[in-house]
């Protein structure tokens, strides 16, 4: 395991392991999560993908901010998300990180 200055700087460090398993492990994300996303069928409960963004959510909630990751594989939970919108029951708008942020609801 080392260090690398990502900037060149001092201000923004990455721990880069040797052999790097998290590239492969990033890339079997991908598939996974991509899957996960073409093989929803037509009568599929979007409901059971998309999760509240906010895991201490209690309550059902129009507009708000959602997230749908990948299986956990054998290794760890997936770090890869998509982030949408929940515009009502069943429906989502897919969206960026930067276009879930509270302010732009």
């Amino acid at each position: 395991m080392r260090f690398e200055d990502v900037l060149h700087d001092g201000r923004l460090w990455a721990v880069v392991y040797d052999g790097d398993q998290a590239i492969y492990d990033t890339i079997a994300d991908a598939a996974s999560l991509s899957c996960l996303i073409l093989d929803i069928r037509p009568d599929a409960d979007l409901d059971k993908v998309f999760r509240p963004l906010e895991n201490q959510r209690i309550r059902e909630m129009l507009l708000s901010r959602e997230k749908a990751k990948g299986r956990r594989t054998t290794t760890h939970s997936s770090w890869l998300r998509i982030y949408a919108i929940k515009l009502e029951k069943g429906t989502y708008l897919i969206t960026d990180a930067e276009g879930i942020k509270e302010e732009t609801l």
